[in-house]
């Protein structure tokens, strides 16, 4: 794409709150500039314009009648997959296959398996493959150069990125689960790890569980992020918060932070602008968010999986 991507455009499958902020990126006058150009629905291209009509996009917008008319669409160049992780294994797989780079949300995919199918067909279409993380944000790293403590409900990612180095495999896991009968889905699951770093080892714990307190009308802090710069309050939902509270060292409480915008750009610009860069030097994975540890993360929800052989994880088989 030369030295400067002028607009890369974006289509995006499935709706969440997030996305129409990409549209929001074209109207910078610095770095890369990115266009929303059509979002699809799995229910109907009705949900899609209601959808659309929810925020401040452009009217030229386009909603598709389905998820393979946009993927197939000679208008997009990056696709963005927000649909159920059951189902990102054939949505990207599909996108791959018909030229497209593609960024998708957490969980990755089902199982590791999918997950190195996917990176094999990036690799061999030489397109750019990138699961999404907040990590690209410029408040997060603030904190992570030495994330020392996490409470609440989150990816395991943040586990492997506050070790020393980035990730790095574990020594010894420890996992149990617990299902629940009438779904067949996990109810409870504990993973234990234990790490080598520096001459000492490293244990650390993550707990999942349905009955994980909440407070998504955001009067309570639903995760707490401590480290080397301070702490981060989450107010609401962790996936969708309504406030950030910012302590310093010494616990001096700042302003509430606007989760929307961050110095004047959408909070999902900085992970667009990363595929960008990677795009347009011809990358195929982010050094921010490598390959190596989406995989790595997969392998360790696929050894907690198998300690419950009734969990039942919709997916298609390879």
């Amino acid at each position: 794409m030369g030295d400067e991507i002028e607009l890369l455009h974006w289509g995006i499958l499935g709706v969440f709150y997030g996305e129409p902020q990409l549209s929001r990126g074209q109207r910078r006058s610095t770095g890369p500039h990115h266009a929303l150009v059509g979002v699809a629905s799995s229910r109907s291209r009705d949900v899609a314009k209601e959808f659309l009509e929810s925020f401040d996009v452009p009217e030229c917008t386009l909603t598709f009648r389905d998820y393979s008319e946009l993927i197939c669409s000679d208008l997009i160049d990056v696709v963005f997959i927000a649909t159920p992780h059951s189902h990102h294994f054939q949505n990207a797989l599909l996108a791959l296959e018909v030229g497209n780079h593609v960024v998708y949300q957490k969980s990755l995919t089902v199982n590791a398996a999918q997950t190195k199918k996917l990176f094999e067909t990036a690799k061999r279409e030489q397109l750019f493959l990138m699961e999404g993380w907040e990590r690209l944000d410029k408040l997060i790293s603030w904190l992570t150069g030495r994330s020392w403590n996490v409470l609440g409900s989150l990816a395991l990612h943040w586990i492997l990125r506050a070790l020393p180095g980035g990730a790095c495999r574990p020594n010894q896991i420890t996992s149990t689960m617990k299902n629940c009968p009438e779904s067949g889905v996990d109810e409870t699951t504990t993973i234990d790890m234990v790490f080598s770093t520096g001459g000492r080892e490293i244990r650390t714990e993550a707990i999942a569980s349905l009955s994980t307190p909440a407070s998504p009308d955001g009067q309570l802090a639903h995760m707490i992020i401590e480290g080397s710069n301070g702490k981060i309050e989450i107010r609401g939902w962790e996936a969708i918060p309504t406030e950030l509270y910012l302590f310093n060292n010494s616990y001096s409480l700042s302003k509430p932070y606007d989760v929307t915008f961050h110095e004047g750009e959408p909070l999902f610009v900085p992970e667009a602008d990363e595929v960008a860069r990677c795009i347009r030097e011809g990358l195929l994975e982010s050094p921010e968010m490598p390959w190596a540890e989406s995989l790595l993360v997969m392998e360790i929800m696929d050894f907690s999986e198998a300690s419950e052989p009734s969990v039942r994880l919709p997916s298609r088989p390879l």
